[in-house]
C-alpha cells in the first residue's frame, strides 16, 4: 500500500472534533496543489481544497510523517522528492496520464473545465452518463466522456466522430493530449479551477479504483 493510500485508509483527527475520513481525491489534490503552489500555507491550502484549516493541519501532519512534504517556518509546506515520486506513482498506477484545463467551446458545460486523460480504459466506458453522474455527485456541473477508437474521438451515444460535429474542439483535444487507441478523456466542469480538478480526480478514481 502506498503512503497516499495508507493516509486515505485512516481517519484523521481534526482539532477537537471526531476523526474524519478524507477522500483520496482530496489527498491527491492537496499534493498537486502543494506541488504547484508550494511553499504554501494552511490558509491558502484550505481555501483551495474547500475544507477547514483543522482538516488541512491534520492532513499536513500525515504528509509530514509520511515524508511527502517539508515545512519551512513562515513560508509553508513544499513537496519533497519522495512526495513527488509518490504522487506520480499513484497517478501512473491509476492510468492517469495527465490532468489539465481545456476549452470545450461549443460543447462547454459552463464554469471552469478540466480534462483527465486515462490510458486504455475505453472498455470501462458505457454511455458516459456514469461519469456525468459521478461529477455531479462530487460537486461539479457535469462531465463529457470521450474515447479514442480507430483514430477517431467518439462521444458514446452522441457523436461517432466528434471532429465531424465540432472540428475545433476535436482539434484542440488532439493537440493537447497524447492520445492512443482506447484512451479516454473525461472533461468535468465546476465553479473554480481547483474544484474542477477535484471533481475530475473523483471521476477518474471511480473508473480506476
Amino acid at each position: 500500500m502506498s503512503v497516499i493510500e495508507s493516509i486515505a485508509s485512516n481517519r484523521l483527527k481534526a482539532g477537537r472534533g471526531p476523526k474524519i475520513n478524507i477522500g483520496v481525491d482530496k489527498i491527491v489534490l492537496a499534493l498537486m496543489i502543494i506541488d504547484r503552489e508550494g511553499p504554501i500555507g494552511r490558509y491558502k491550502l484550505s481555501n483551495a481544497l474547500n475544507v477547514g484549516e483543522g482538516v488541512v493541519k491534520a492532513l499536513l501532519k500525515s504528509f509530514k510523517e509520511g515524508g511527502l512534504v517539508k515545512v519551512a517556518a513562515g513560508r509553508g509546506c513544499s513537496l519533497t522528492d519522495k512526495g513527488r515520486r509518490e504522487l506520480e506513482g499513484f497517478l501512473s498506477r491509476r492510468r492517469i496520464a495527465s490532468i489539465k484545463p481545456v476549452e470545450m467551446k461549443e460543447l462547454s458545460l459552463g464554469g471552469i473545465e478540466v480534462a483527465v486523460h486515462l490510458r486504455g480504459l475505453a472498455g470501462k466506458i458505457g454511455s458516459g452518463m456514469e461519469q456525468r453522474d459521478e461529477a455531479i455527485k462530487a460537486g461539479g456541473r457535469g462531465a463529457i466522456t470521450i474515447v479514442m477508437r480507430g483514430r477517431t474521438l467518439k462521444v458514446p451515444g452522441v457523436y461517432e466522430d466528434l471532429a465531424e460535429a465540432y472540428s475545433d474542439v476535436a482539434k484542440t483535444l488532439l493537440e493537447s493530449f497524447d492520445l492512443n487507441e482506447n484512451d479516454v478523456l473525461v472533461v468535468c466542469s465546476a465553479d473554480d479551477y481547483w474544484k474542477a480538478k477535484r471533481v475530475t480526480l473523483a471521476v477518474a478514481l471511480s473508473l480506476t479504483s
